[in-house]
């Protein structure tokens, strides 16, 4: 009797699958499940047993496919998102994020930035002490500086006279040398230079492959802070410009400095001009 009910049921349960409509071109909406970091591994257990499990029944098979594939994706992203594994995009410009690789992006870069004039006035702090030792004075580039500096701009062996466009800019750069007083300063008015490469312009910076706070880095070793401009400053001297235009790396960063490479485009630049000093 049991077994006759056992068959019973068998046939029952045959006759209920062969009547119900097949799904396999049925249209199901597909979602994109994002799972939690927890439940990774038992979702791939899940889609293993279940891929298998519907290959053999024959039912939707393709249907199910579909959603294991889809499943698996989800998977994949979130094991991405575990190892911190970041998708850029490659519509973004390109920020160099050490001097090497910024040196390789401006070695290939083809398009140059246009130079622009300044005209106005500057300022220079001098020390005493090397005006007496020395003979220092605030348009000439001595060759001592060149043999023995290495500046945010300027590397050993690099000649260049830093200027700042204002006399609060020029205090607050010489901020960190010491004692105020300890320096001369002298004011040029109605300068003119061209050919000058701005990197106060947001747009330039971004052409050149790098960022405003590369410029302006003021903790660690002089290898770190000057990384980038160092890089920058030669690059840009070999491509001809007559000097920078640069944002103030000191106190609160809203004064701008003026260097100039050369001493013949400087003695240009200051030719008839009498320097002021101020103190």
């Amino acid at each position: 009797m049991k077994l006759l009910l056992q068959i019973f049921l068998f046939l029952l349960t045959w006759f209920n699958l062969s009547s119900t409509p097949s799904l396999s071109n049925a249209v199901l909406p597909n979602y994109a499940v994002s799972f939690a970091k927890a439940t990774n591994q038992n979702l791939e257990s899940e889609i293993k047993i279940g891929v298998s499990n519907f290959a053999r029944s024959g039912i939707s098979e393709n249907l199910f496919s579909q959603k294991a594939v889809l499943w698996e994706s989800s998977v994949l992203e979130n094991r991405a998102r575990e190892v911190n594994v970041n998708v850029v995009s490659t519509a973004g410009r390109f920020i160099a994020n050490s001097g090497v690789e910024l040196k390789t992006f401006l070695d290939d870069l083809v398009t140059l930035p246009a130079g622009k004039p300044y005209s106005d006035k500057i300022y220079k702090s001098v020390s005493k002490n090397a005006e007496l030792t020395h003979n220092a004075k605030p348009d000439i580039i001595s060759e001592y500086s060149i043999e023995e500096a290495w500046g945010r701009y300027d590397l050993q062996g690099e000649s260049g006279m830093y200027y700042s466009k204002t006399l609060v800019g020029n205090q607050t750069e010489m901020s960190v040398y010491g004692d105020w007083n300890a320096y001369s300063t002298y004011e040029f008015n109605n300068v003119q230079i061209n050919n000058m490469l701005d990197l106060t312009d947001p747009s330039t910076i971004e052409q050149l492959g790098s960022e405003f706070n590369k410029l302006v880095i003021t903790t660690g070793t002089k290898s770190e802070m000057y990384e980038f401009t160092n890089v920058l400053s030669t690059w840009v001297r070999s491509k001809g410009y007559k000097g920078l235009i640069v944002p103030g790396a000191r106190g609160t960063q809203d004064y701008i400095n003026v260097l100039v490479f050369n001493q013949s485009d400087l003695t240009s630049a200051l030719s008839g001009i009498i320097p002021i000093k101020l103190k």
